[in-house]
């Protein structure tokens, strides 16, 4: 059964995915291969700042661990993430958003 913090965290990463992927394409690089590639990828190319692909690659292995059950899932880690995540992805959605505005000129 999902909680809503798991929950939150596996569609955070699942959209950033779709996301990735959509900007992968746009640059003409290969589509990622997973969740964890997606970030470091725009990392390395310098589309995200490498700081914030790395913070934000990390929590595909919590995302993994929350929809595949490798090991009991601690809620306890979960709540105390899930911020942490969300400030990340208010800086990933400004940087996507200039990215888009500067394709748009």
């Amino acid at each position: 059964m999902y909680y809503t913090g798991e929950r939150l965290i596996q569609l955070i990463i699942e959209t950033c995915m779709d996301i990735n992927s959509l900007i992968a394409e746009y640059k003409g690089f290969k589509p990622p291969k997973s969740y964890y590639e997606s970030f470091i990828m725009l990392g390395d190319n310098q589309i995200l700042p490498k700081e914030v692909a790395g913070e934000l690659a990390s929590f595909t292995g919590m995302r993994n661990r929350i929809v595949h059950q490798y090991e009991d899932v601690n809620h306890k880690i979960i709540f105390d993430n899930y911020k942490n995540l969300i400030e990340l992805v208010d800086k990933y959605i400004d940087i996507v958003t200039d990215f888009i505005e500067k394709i748009e000129e």
